[in-house]
């Protein structure tokens, strides 16, 4: 009978732990951040002056820490070569700062301006798959979880116009 009261009372001590430790999972969650929209710093953009474009986190990243960007521009579905400026490799979350790029345009045109983003998990991944759209559809934001890594992929559709 001794037996059965000990293990009784280690069963009783197990369910109590497991039951408290699920309060806490919270805390060990990994979010990616969630992007708004693409801001630029000039209200209008003119060919061959340089600009900064920033990805505007509505909701920054939790426990994430080597983040990778790159960012890119095409024109009708084509890569086209600019001049960037730009962090490609920052630590979350002591640089959590909104990414920025400063570039440089040539030529007039529509582009649109790619932010590709990678944030290594270093908690529990949601798994959560999020998108968001503008209405107009010069904005969107798409994101994707594995078990480690957090993609990313913000596209801003802006227009570039000849200098008076």
């Amino acid at each position: 009978m001794h037996i059965s009261k000990s293990l009784l009372l280690l069963g009783v001590m197990a369910t109590g732990m497991s039951l408290t430790s699920c309060d806490d999972e919270e805390q060990y969650q990994s979010h990616p951040p969630i992007f708004s929209d693409v801001t630029f710093n000039k209200e209008t953009i003119y060919a061959g002056e340089p600009f900064v474009a920033t990805a505007v986190q509505s909701r920054q990243a939790t426990l994430v820490d080597r983040t990778t960007y790159a960012w890119s521009l095409s024109q009708n579905g084509s890569t086209v070569e600019a001049n960037h400026n730009y962090k490609d490799l920052v630590i979350y979350p002591y640089a959590s700062e909104n990414p920025t790029d400063t570039l440089t345009i040539q030529t007039p045109g529509t582009y649109t301006l790619t932010l590709d983003a990678s944030y290594n998990i270093s908690g529990q991944s949601d798994g959560a798959t999020y998108s968001n759209t503008s209405q107009d559809g010069s904005f969107s934001y798409s994101c994707s979880a594995s078990l480690f890594i957090y993609k990313i992929k913000v596209n801003k559709r802006f227009t570039v116009v000849a200098k008076p």
